[in-house]
């Protein structure tokens, strides 16, 4: 395995934007079977005449802002007129949301944000969001067809599920959900009427539906977790214990909904979002939720008013379900264990679904004198233009583990060799750990799904995130679902207006 890490400190950054620059050919003209996306973003010199500062905000943490400043750095030395300005923001995405909002203002909002698309909704209901189609589009400085076909698909019709037809924000940070389990734990026990018979294994965790899980495997667990053979399974000095930890109640909602084809929101044809989850359905969806909790089948994160990694680490879950970008959560680096990860769960005989999560990049508007600022607005693309060409795409993966945004980074040497489990000798370090979401990642793409954001889809998310919170929440009673779903759908629809 190459490590992440020498992989690029053996080859600086500008060495790496100088063989792009100096090896692609024009439009249309490959290098080869590894590297068939034109990568040169200004084949005839700088696009930008004028000098302009741009600011990107956002809330990475420490190591993914050195990768960031590596892309601004090198950026310079290809748009020399452009200063990109790198603004740390403290908090989480809806704090990055709030600082942004509140800058409207003023005038000091970023060009640039990394957020999720509920936010970019608001950005355009107050205006301040542009569609970014002429500038991808621009046969002098945008996407050639090639590195259009490139971009996985579901990442770029995220950015076109507005009230507004266009594109409105754009791929960078994309994760998913997987379910992580221990496979030394896991692998081996052999339960009756599980796997046909046979002993758990790889095959098996890959292949779960929701209703093996819940019908068949959870009860069998927590049955054999009362024998002495497997009494080691949980650690059950309290009563948190259960077969599953589910980090986001929110993300557990939509995906049950999107995978069984029960409402949750929508758009209508004058652009006007709507939440559609007050249903039968939905509420026997919560008082089965609460039944699983009381029965030890599920914990979440609103329910027991923690991180679940938490108590993955701890023993006292079995599995957990989160995002494949927060795995370094899950990874107990003072008790390392070998492992696995497997797509979560989906509904039998329906299409399968996994939600796709992970900030994407959102374009601002600025005035200058009466009128837009067209300069800004352009460097904003040249900027992240090259920031995902193929290598600038790989360096941000492998160095982040965030999804590779680009169909020929997963299908690149380095990729495939930074990633080679069976390079790694140690099966329960955290670079295999990585390795095994790498190679799971590529065959989710066709199972993405995103709901459409609007003014009040983030309300919708916070108010079906506390609805599934109060299910889950053991002490609670599943006669009390229709008042935790009329309460989370009056929520919903006073945001909406």
């Amino acid at each position: 395995m190459k490590s992440k890490k020498l992989l690029w400190a053996i080859i600086p950054m500008f060495a790496l934007v100088g063989m792009s620059l100096s090896a692609c050919g024009g439009p249309g003209e490959g290098t080869g079977t590894d590297d068939p996306i034109p990568e040169n973003p200004n084949p005839e010199g700088p696009v930008m005449k004028n000098k302009v500062e741009v600011v990107l905000a956002s809330t990475a943490g420490k190591s993914n802002q050195v990768v960031l400043e590596k892309l601004i750095e090198e950026f310079k030395e290809v748009e020399p007129n452009v200063t990109i300005v790198n603004k740390k923001v403290e908090g989480n995405y809806a704090a990055m949301a709030k600082n942004v909002i509140d800058g409207f203002a003023t005038g000091e909002h970023p060009d640039m944000t990394l957020v999720y698309p509920d936010a970019v909704a608001d950005f355009i209901d107050y205006g301040f969001a542009f569609d970014l189609e002429d500038y991808m589009h621009n046969e002098a400085y945008g996407w050639t067809e090639e590195e259009f076909n490139d971009i996985v698909p579901e990442f770029l019709k995220e950015g076109q599920k507005y009230v507004m037809e266009g594109t409105y924000s754009l791929p960078f940070s994309k994760s998913t959900e997987v379910i992580y389990y221990n496979a030394d734990k896991i692998f081996g026990i052999k339960l009756s009427g599980v796997n046909n018979g046979n002993p758990i294994n790889e095959a098996y965790m890959n292949s779960l539906t929701w209703e093996e899980f819940f019908g068949n495997l959870c009860p069998k667990i927590i049955a054999y977790s009362n024998t002495a053979e497997g009494a080691s399974l949980f650690d059950k000095s309290d009563d948190k214990y259960a077969v599953l930890g589910y980090d986001s109640d929110a993300n557990f909602f939509i995906t049950l909904c999107e995978q069984y084809g029960i409402p949750y929101t929508s758009i209508d044809a004058s652009g006007t979002g709507s939440a559609d989850f007050g249903t039968p359905e939905s509420k026997k969806l919560l008082e089965n939720l609460n039944k699983f909790t009381k029965e030890h089948y599920i914990v979440t994160q609103k329910g027991i008013g923690e991180n679940v990694d938490k108590y993955f680490k701890a023993n006292k879950t079995l599995f957990s379900i989160g995002s494949t970008g927060g795995a370094s959560y899950q990874y107990d680096s003072k008790n390392p264990t070998k492992l696995y990860v497997a797509p979560v769960p989906q509904a039998k005989g329906k299409d399968k679904k996994v939600i796709l999560q992970g900030p994407s990049m959102a374009f601002l508007k600025h005035k200058k004198g009466a009128e837009w600022d067209e300069d800004r607005q352009l460097a904003s693309w040249l900027f992240y233009k090259f920031a995902t060409t193929q290598e600038n795409s790989l360096l941000w993966s492998t160095e982040t583990n965030y999804l590779p945004i680009r169909t020929s980074v997963y299908e690149s040497d380095d990729y495939k060799d930074t990633y080679d489990e069976s390079a790694i000798s140690d099966k329960k370090s955290y670079d295999a750990l990585t390795a095994r979401i790498a190679n799971l990642a590529p065959n989710l793409t066709s199972y993405y799904f995103t709901s459409p954001a609007f003014k009040g889809s983030n309300t919708c998310r916070s108010a079906v995130e506390a609805m599934v919170g109060k299910a889950c929440t053991a002490t609670n009673d599943a006669k009390d679902a229709q008042k935790w779903l009329d309460d989370a759908i009056t929520e919903s629809n006073k945001a909406i207006g």
